[in-house]
This record gives C-alpha cells, structure tokens and sequence, in this order.
C-alpha cells in the first residue's frame, strides 16, 4: 500500500498573497526567489498534469493527498481518490507555526496526514511521471527508499558554504544543497545524498520515529516562515537514516527550466519536471504541453 503527497500552491490567489506580504519580514534574504520570490509559488496548471500522470503511469497507487493552505486545486480523476490536506491538519498542536510560507517547513510535516500509508511518495506539483512506474522505482527490496544522486562528502560542502559566505556576506542565498548538508550534520554524518530533482519515496514511520525521540529538531526545523539556510531537508534526513540505496538519476529523469527550455529524448525516462514554469515563453509552455499530451494519451 503506497500513497502519494503533493505539495501544492495557487500563487495567484490574493488572499494568500496579502497573507505573505503581512508576514514577510522585509529581509534581504527573503527577496531571493529561491526563498519568496513568486516563481516559488506560481501555478500553471501542473498540478493537473502531475495528478493525470498518477493515474496513467501509476495505477497501484491508493491515494493521492494534496497538502495546501486553504485553497482546492479542483481536480479531476477516475480511479484514485484524491484527499485535500489543510495545513492546518498537518500542524496540529504546532498552531504557532502557521502561516508558513516554507515548503521545508512543510515538507517536515507531511508525515503527520491522517490515514497516510507507511510508505509513499512525495512530489512537487511540477513532477509527471511519462512511463510506466513501479513500487521498484521507489523503495529497493529491503523496503528502504531508493535515492537517485550521488554521494557527496560533508567536509567538501562544508567548505564550498563557508567560501561562498565569505566571497559574498551581504548576499547570503540558500541554496538546495544546504538542506541536504544539514540533515547530514544533524546526524553527525561526513556523507550525504546529493538529491537530485525527483520524486521521492519516503518511510512515514522513519520520519515519525525519529522526530518522537528528536522533538526539539522537529520545532526547530518548523520555526521559520520562509525557508532558511539553517533547515535541513527532511527527505535527506530519512534518506540518511535509512541508509537507502541509490541509483543514477540521468536515465531516468527529463529536467528543462527556463534557461534550458528544450526537451531532450530519453528512451528510459519515467520522471519529467518543469521548473518555474511560468517563466517560460508561450511558445515553450505549449511545448510542454504538447509534449505531456503525447505521453498521457500514447
């Protein structure tokens, strides 16, 4: 039994805009559009594709969880029951925390939805799967969550962080790998998985174990509105705990943002992601689209 998560926001909702700008601190920080900028919370449309993709490529799924804050992406399917997930519901007894505008604030919580299988997956709505997936492609045979990326040493990242701050202290960005570096030194590590942009397959009763015996990690993690260089990524973390076996992710993954907007070829691809997709042209959103449509109905 396999569940998958989606995180999802309407970034063109004014109500949810106001309650951003109300809470935003007017730090430097905070103006990066990998932190608030908002390309972070656009919507184009993805989240329907990603929920038809489920359906088509991965049928053995036995529930599909939205997570939002208020708002309903509307959206349609046959076979697999979709459940809308407040955030409210998954933060519950951590009421302070809220609003929180951190998709690691969030991602720290999804563990804690109501009726979630033990084993799921967890996307960003900017995921669709093209090809036939399987239980295979997420968890290995022992049960532990297959990682597509590599090993990287902490020592190694720790260093390129500490350069880069004293190269540019007034321009402090946060940046992906810092989560992974992070969770990493949480544990007291000197490797972590460099995690690459995929879906991933994740243990609920890892994540529950652990922040029962570590609960001050878990407040600290949740304690920041906006994402922040202090965070660790809680996939990472249950990655690392679980010492998970860990695969090469170019066979399998097509990844086109705005700069690289073209869609190359990959026979083996099963995973494709659309970063910032409301940065492209009108001529690449309809490539996109096409080249989805084509999936979904070949």
């Amino acid at each position: 039994m396999i569940d998958v998560v989606i995180t999802w926001v309407d970034g063109d909702d004014p109500r949810l805009a106001a309650k951003r700008r109300a809470y935003a601190t007017g730090t430097a920080v905070e103006t990066h559009d990998d932190v608030a900028g908002a390309t972070r919370y656009a919507a184009d449309g993805e989240i329907h594709w990603c929920v038809r993709s489920i359906e088509r490529f991965a049928p053995w799924v036995r529930k599909i969880f939205i997570v939002t804050d208020g708002q309903n992406p509307q959206v349609r399917t046959d076979r697999i029951p979709v459940e809308i997930i407040d955030h409210k519901v998954i933060f519950r007894g951590y009421e302070q925390y809220l609003p929180t505008f951190n998709s690691r604030t969030i991602e720290t919580m999804l563990w804690r939805i109501p009726g979630l299988s033990d084993r799921y997956i967890y996307l960003n709505d900017d995921f669709a799967f093209i090809n036939p997936v399987e239980p295979a492609d997420f968890f290995d045979s022992e049960g532990r969550p297959v990682v597509y990326g590599y090993r990287h040493s902490t020592l190694t990242a720790r260093l390129g962080r500490l350069w880069e701050r004293v190269r540019s202290p007034r321009h402090r960005k946060v940046k992906f790998r810092d989560g992974m570096l992070n969770a990493a030194l949480e544990l007291g590590l000197s490797e972590f998985y460099r995690l690459q942009h995929v879906p991933h397959g994740i243990r609920r009763d890892v994540l529950e174990r652990w922040f029962r015996e570590h609960p001050e990690s878990l407040v600290s993690n949740i304690s920041h509105r906006f994402r922040s260089a202090e965070q660790f990524n809680p996939q990472e973390l249950q990655y690392l705990l679980c010492g998970s076996d860990v695969r090469d992710h170019r066979p399998v993954l097509i990844y086109i943002e705005p700069a690289h907007p073209e869609i190359a070829a990959k026979a083996g691809a099963k995973f494709f992601c659309v970063n910032s997709l409301d940065q492209f042209s009108p001529e690449g959103k309809a490539l996109v689209r096409q080249f989805l449509e084509n999936r979904f109905d070949g």
